[in-house]
């Protein structure tokens, strides 16, 4: 088994909200009432998943993936200036608009 750390929780690298739902909700603003904010953030949270490497995930609020660089298969992700995996690059890189447009209420 492979030993994990914390990469860091959500709200260090999103810029803003404490946690995934908070953020769904901040970017739909005044909005929200037209959407199902809760599905938003599972279907966000899967594309963020999909989006890290395989040995990296968002679980809760949190970062979590290998402790040992040699278990660190980043390749073809995003890396900071300091060789780290840049999480806050690849969220940007999810299209929440484009999940929440998905999950809009209709009216009947």
């Amino acid at each position: 088994m492979v030993p994990t750390i914390s990469y860091g929780d959500w709200s260090s690298h999103c810029g803003g909200g404490l946690t995934v739902k908070i953020s769904v909700a901040a970017f739909l603003g005044e909005s929200a009432e037209n959407f199902d904010v809760d599905t938003i953030a599972a279907r966000y949270r899967d594309a963020i998943d999909q989006a890290l490497p395989p040995n990296v995930s968002l679980c809760g609020d949190e970062f979590y993936g290998p402790h040992y660089e040699m278990d660190q298969h980043f390749e073809n992700h995003p890396k900071t200036d300091q060789g780290a995996l840049d999480i806050a690059t690849i969220i940007t890189k999810v299209d929440l608009a484009e999940i929440a447009r998905q999950h809009k209420k209709t009216s009947l």
